[in-house]
């Protein structure tokens, strides 16, 4: 039972049936324009820090070596 709801500005990903098609379409688009996304927010998922943090590590590889290819 809940006894205090609250409406917090940032808080976690929401999942819901339309997540699926909002995120190929997002991600599609950004993808599309080059720009790299990581982490919790950029990727729309549940990752714990260590997540977050190869995330980001592997947006960076994926960005040097598309400049190394160039």
């Amino acid at each position: 039972m809940c006894k205090r709801a609250m409406l917090l500005p940032y808080a976690n990903i929401i999942f819901d049936h339309d997540r699926a098609a909002a995120l190929k379409i997002v991600h599609g688009y950004l993808d599309d324009l080059g720009i790299r996304y990581c982490g919790r927010y950029g990727e729309w998922g549940y990752l714990w820090t260590d997540e977050s943090f190869k995330s980001g590590e592997q947006a960076a590889e994926r960005s040097l070596s598309t400049l190394l290819v160039s």
